[in-house]
């Protein structure tokens, strides 16, 4: 979530003998400008509410960052953060926040942020339900009528405004004028007056439908979303649209055409006009959707990100994580060739990774480069970074999101992963084996045993596979059920670069995995368990805590080479 000084209000510092911590969601400390919940420890705190010790045992927690075992913490429920002089700055109630599409949205903060267009006098932002499976964020507003301007201010103008200020996903999809607010008779804000949204925009400049294929989208579009106000030049994002919209749509275009559009249609051609010229074209243009780089945020001028397919190839599952980054912040996807399933696949993860930085190379010609990738993807990333090292570009950030071992990995490394494997198993084999009362079973038990454990040694052993030679390379499953990911894998050899590695993990094999990437990454490893599982660093519902991680990071080290450029430059 974005700070800024119109939309906090400064609390000062803590007293003498108090303790202040502004903890996230998973009770890790905030970083300056994040806010967190304030949580208050030291010598004056309370021992808790009277006569009530279900609340107290909600509110009073242990202190984690104490040494003693009877310090408390008290959840205040107030949303602050960190100001660079030390004090706190405070954003309001954490219980006034809302959830949209898996992120958690102070209405406060918008509204605040919309009170300094000059235009605007009141503003008010809610939460619709009009449609249950399509919510929405709106923002009522009342000019400002000593404004010369205030009545010509467009709901295009303010949304562009708040977009410069705030993630994309805090952004209302609609944005309605009053005359004043509605207010109850005790003169508060009347929520049940408040009339039904309008996401047309400026009326006057919308395109209607002019084609029979226009006019089937138009219609389309309309049902996925719940509303038919917005034209054929209207993105689909900012009209209401979302991740899960967009699967809907494609989806409901299948149907009604039986044409398969790729998931990365909507970010090539977010508009009905762009998406009808490319369903009627029959010679595909460069850019097309198959295109293995895609635009998940294409605005800003800061350094780009490029995030990389894992497993399955596509990289949808980074769109809400591409919207919650800063929106100066580029984000581009690379995917995989070959996911359409009639194009060749590359043959290795070298050639995917050279075919990749060739690609960013080509779309950003020159500066500071960031990668990211999850999973299977850090090792394409790995791969991406070495092929970008030698076309001699200079890369900032290199992000791992909870990525294990490959097949060529140290000996040693080889035999800890095999032996944690072992030892989470042998529960379940001693029960298998306190069942097996006869010798033929004991038998086949260490058969069976015997059996896993080469295939074990085996999956460590890229030599026994290999891709097929002749395209196109549309393999699915290999034998033993090892698919093409898979086996590009366990073919990749990595090697050392001259890079720092920012490892973000989940509680699982901390310590083999922070092993594992000190021996790949020259300049060190800097680590920080995130989440709790693995799938946690993909769920819709967490992405905007990740990527106020990554942007964190990023603005680290972009404030790091900022000081070492104006070095060099003094020299």
């Amino acid at each position: 979530m974005s700070c800024s000084a119109t939309d906090s209000v400064s609390i000062g510092r803590p007293i003498v003998n108090t303790s202040i911590y502004l903890l996230d969601s998973l009770g890790q400390p905030c970083p300056i400008g994040i806010p967190g919940e304030l949580h208050i420890g030291g010598a004056g705190l309370a021992r808790g509410y009277l006569n009530n010790p279900e609340l107290t045992a909600k509110k009073f927690i242990p202190n984690p960052f104490s040494s003693d075992s009877t310090a408390r913490l008290y959840k205040s429920g107030d949303l602050a953060s960190w100001n660079p002089d030390g004090t706190l700055a405070f954003h309001g109630r954490i219980d006034q926040q809302i959830k949209l599409r898996g992120f958690r949205i102070e209405p406060g903060e918008i509204e605040a942020n919309l009170l300094t267009h000059p235009a605007v006098a009141q503003a008010v932002v809610v939460l619709r339900n009009d449609d249950p499976s399509n919510l929405r964020l709106i923002a009522y507003w009342v000019a400002d009528a000593s404004h010369p301007t205030s009545s010509s201010a467009s709901s295009e103008q303010l949304s562009t405004f708040l977009a410069d200020r705030l993630p994309d996903y805090m952004v209302p999809a609609a944005f309605l004028q009053l005359e004043a607010l509605p207010l109850t008779a005790n003169g508060k804000l009347d929520r049940q007056a408040l009339p039904a949204p309008s996401f047309s925009g400026n009326i006057e400049q919308r395109v209607a439908p002019s084609t029979d294929l226009e006019r089937q989208l138009h219609g389309i579009w309309a049902e996925v979303l719940g509303h038919s106000d917005f034209g054929i030049t209207d993105n689909f994002f900012a009209i209401g649209g979302h991740s899960l919209a967009a699967a809907r749509l494609l989806a409901a275009i299948e149907e009604s055409f039986a044409i398969a559009l790729p998931m990365a249609t909507l970010f090539h051609f977010p508009e009905i006009r762009l998406m009808a010229r490319r369903m009627e074209s029959t010679a595909l243009p460069s850019e097309d959707v198959n295109s293995c780089l895609v635009p998940l945020q294409p605005h800003g001028e800061s350094a780009p990100l490029f995030v990389i397919h894992g497993y399955g190839g596509d990289v949808f599952c980074y769109t809400d994580f591409a919207r919650a980054l800063a929106p100066d912040r580029p984000v581009y996807g690379l995917q995989a060739m070959g996911i359409d399933g009639t194009s060749a696949r590359h043959r290795s993860v070298e050639e995917m990774a050279a075919h990749y930085a060739n690609l960013i190379d080509q779309q950003w010609p020159s500066g500071e480069l960031h990668l990211l990738g999850q999973s299977a993807g850090g090792w394409v990333v790995w791969a991406v970074a070495a092929a970008l090292l030698r076309l001699g570009r200079r890369i900032g950030m290199v992000a791992i999101l909870d990525s294990g071992p490959t097949a060529a990995i140290a000996l040693r490394l080889r035999w800890s992963l095999l032996w944690r494997r072992t030892l989470r198993r042998l529960p379940m084999h001693i029960q298998q084996l306190s069942h097996s009362k006869r010798p033929r079973h004991l038998l086949g038990f260490l058969r069976e045993r015997r059996r896993q454990l080469a295939n074990h040694l085996r999956s460590f052993q890229p030599e026994t596979y290999s891709l097929p030679t002749e395209p196109p390379l549309c393999l699915e499953t290999g034998e033993g059920g090892v698919d093409y990911y898979d086996l590009l894998h366990r073919l990749y050899r990595p090697t050392p670069l001259p890079l720092r590695v920012y490892l973000f993990l989940s509680r699982h094999e901390l310590a083999l995995k922070h092993r594992l990437w000190r021996a790949m990454a020259c300049r060190g490893v800097v680590l920080r368990q995130l989440f709790e599982e693995h799938h946690h660093f993909h769920a819709p519902s967490l992405a905007g805590q990740l990527a106020a991680a990554i942007e964190q990071t990023l603005t680290q080290i972009e404030a790091k080479s900022r000081v070492i450029q104006s070095a060099a430059d003094l020299e």
